[in-house]
């Protein structure tokens, strides 16, 4: 798709600046979303580290046991999520896990962080409903009921 003037200002109109929209060949409006720039994850120390670490478990799964022997592919996984503060290029936070380990442990992490999220969410809820009952009960305590 040749990408002819831009129809909306993406930045004018609040729309995220990824997104244009632009008219094709055939006069049709499309959408497109500008590609992200990648992450430069994967360095030479990071690709050394999580080779150590494979050697350090011997090529198998800590969880169940399998390893390359097996014909399983096996993954070096962060024993706490970066996400969650964990460290980045650190020996003693990568274990190794097969891929059906692996995926597993991502979802529990996953919905870990999600019911983390939603209690938070739950807490404050409460609190600002606390808040406001205790104002209430203020303001009907210092009125007296003749005033009703």
């Amino acid at each position: 798709m040749k990408q002819l003037p831009l129809l909306r200002g993406a930045n004018g109109n609040g729309k995220s600046p990824r997104v244009q929209t632009l008219r094709n060949k055939k006069g049709e409006l499309k959408r497109v979303r500008e590609k992200s720039p990648k992450r430069k994850r994967d360095t030479k120390r990071a690709r050394y580290l999580k080779q150590r670490r494979k050697e350090y478990d011997h090529f198998r799964c800590v969880n169940c046991g399998d390893g390359l022997w097996n014909g399983v592919k096996i993954e070096v996984d962060h024993i706490v999520p970066i996400v969650d503060g964990g460290e980045v290029e650190n020996l003693h936070n990568m274990q190794t896990l097969c891929v059906p380990c692996h995926s597993r442990k991502s979802i529990e992490d996953g919905t870990l962080r999600l019911n983390r999220y939603q209690a938070e969410i739950l807490l404050q809820k409460k609190t600002e409903y606390t808040i406001f009952s205790s104002l209430f009960q203020s303001l009907i305590s210092t009125r007296s009921v003749e005033s009703f």
